[in-house]
């Protein structure tokens, strides 16, 4: 919708196995949202990434 180029890194269904997810964002829950423009980082909340995204590239 915004026309954004995006990568897309899937993530073990397991929490415990999720070791990549927790270097970048300090937890293990997805999803994270990191926009590297920006070094903003967004985890484990999809609607307040989306408004960001919104917000900031809308």
């Amino acid at each position: 919708e915004l026309g954004l180029s995006y990568i897309n890194h899937n993530v073990p269904f397991d929490q415990d196995k999720r070791d990549a997810v927790e270097k970048i964002s300090a937890q293990r829950a997805v999803p994270v949202l990191v926009d590297p423009n920006t070094d903003t980082i967004i985890a484990d909340d999809d609607d307040k990434a989306v408004a960001y995204l919104k917000k900031q590239y809308g």
